[in-house]
């Protein structure tokens, strides 16, 4: 009777020491983040957001998407340096992203340092040629509309 209540507490012991129910439910991949993040920022609740976008890269740091989504995000918060540092780790991830580069080329612009209008120009130069070469053609106009946009500003 001894040993049966041994085991018995044994047992009570090692599922109290379980992991919780909600972490229970581990994400496994980026998307599972990315979506958490999406729903985060339907809610308003940004800094969950952003918290789920950074586990996103760092769960899959070779994806490009997931830069782009928490540089789109920056963007929207006007921050614009983190937006850049983001979108141009997207650019080194994937040198071949139209859309990595487009993101950066507003933030730079929208950043309005000295030198950024130059870069901006140049990024949005890359993301049409970019665009260009994927016979993406929605998006050459829209990238084409950037650097005449670019061009004019004073």
């Amino acid at each position: 009777m001894k040993r049966f209540m041994l085991v018995v507490a044994a047992v009570v012991f090692l599922i109290g020491c379980g992991p919780k129910p909600e972490q229970a439910v581990k994400k496994t991949n980026s998307k599972e983040y990315i979506d958490a993040g999406m729903n985060y920022l339907k809610q308003g609740d940004v800094v969950n957001a952003i918290k789920n976008f950074d586990t996103a890269i760092k769960v899959d740091p070779r994806n490009p998407e997931n830069y782009i989504v928490l540089g789109q995000v920056y963007l929207r918060l006007k921050n614009y340096q983190s937006a850049i540092d983001t979108l141009s780790a997207a650019t080194k991830v994937a040198p071949n992203s139209g859309e990595a580069y487009y993101f950066l080329a507003t933030s730079r612009m929208m950043r309005q340092n000295p030198g950024d209008k130059e870069q901006a120009i140049e990024d949005a130069k890359m993301s049409a040629e970019i665009f260009l070469r994927n016979n993406d053609k929605e998006r050459l106009q829209k990238a084409i509309a950037l650097v005449q946009s670019f061009s004019q500003v004073q």
